[in-house]
C-alpha cells in the first residue's frame, strides 16, 4: 500500500511539473501581460481560481482569523446563512483584491522602464538564463542559479507568486524584479513581458522551463 502511495505521488509530481512546463512556455510565446492573464482565466474553472485567491488571503494573519472565526459561527447556522455570509464575504474581499493588484500594476508599468535600464546593462556580456521557480524551490534549484550565474551570465528567475515576496530567500516586497545574489534577479509575471520586449529579445537569451 505505501509503495503504491508513493508511485501516485511521484506520478503526480512528475504530471504537475510537465503541465507547469507547458503553461511557462505558453507564457513566453504571449506579447502582452492581459493576453497571458485571459488565457490564465479562462482555461481554468472559477473554483481553482478562488482557491489560489483564499490562499493569499491566508497569508495575513488577522485575515487569517477572521476566517478562522467566520468559519466557526458558519458552522452553526443554518445552510442558507452560510450562503449569504458566504457570498458577502465574497463581496468585500473581491474588490480589496482587484484595487490592490491594481496598484501593484500601475506601480509595475511604472517602474518596468527602469527596471528594464538596469537589467539591460547587467546582462551586456554573456547569456541570460530565464529560469521558473517552482513553488516550492530546493537546494538544488538555487544551486543550479548560483552556477549559471558564477560563469558569468544573468540568471532571471520567473516568480509564480503575484504579490508574495518569497524567491530563494524571503526579500522585501517588490514590484517588478529584485536582486536575490550576484547576478541573479527574481522577475515578476506581469512585468516578465515588458522585459523580454525591450531587453531579452536583444540578448542571447536561454529559457529553462
Amino acid at each position: 500500500m505505501h509503495k503504491k502511495e508513493t508511485e501516485d505521488s511521484v506520478a503526480h509530481r512528475i504530471q504537475q511539473a510537465q503541465l507547469e512546463a507547458a503553461d511557462h512556455k505558453q507564457m513566453v510565446s504571449y506579447r502582452f501581460f492581459f493576453h497571458y492573464l485571459y488565457r490564465k482565466v479562462t482555461s481554468a474553472p472559477f473554483y481553482t481560481h478562488w482557491k489560489s485567491i483564499l490562499s493569499y488571503i491566508r497569508r495575513f494573519r488577522a485575515v487569517t482569523y477572521t476566517i478562522r472565526a467566520l468559519s466557526f459561527v458558519l458552522g452553526i447556522l443554518e445552510t442558507g446563512a452560510l450562503v449569504i455570509l458566504s457570498t458577502a464575504l465574497f463581496l468585500v474581499i473581491l474588490p480589496i483584491l482587484f484595487a490592490l493588484m491594481l496598484g501593484i500594476l500601475i506601480t509595475a508599468r511604472i517602474e518596468s522602464g527602469r527596471t528594464n535600464h538596469t537589467l539591460a546593462t547587467i546582462s551586456q556580456n554573456g547569456r541570460v538564463y530565464v529560469l521558473f521557480l517552482p513553488a516550492h524551490a530546493g537546494d538544488f534549484f538555487t544551486e543550479n542559479a548560483k552556477n549559471l550565474a558564477r560563469q558569468g551570465d544573468t540568471v532571471l528567475i520567473v516568480s509564480p507568486y503575484w504579490i508574495s515576496p518569497n524567491g530563494l530567500s524571503k526579500g522585501a516586497f517588490y514590484c517588478t524584479a529584485r536582486r536575490e545574489a550576484d547576478r541573479i534577479y527574481l522577475i515578476r509575471r506581469y512585468y516578465f513581458f515588458s522585459l523580454q520586449k525591450h531587453v531579452l529579445k536583444k540578448r542571447n537569451t536561454v529559457y529553462i522551463y
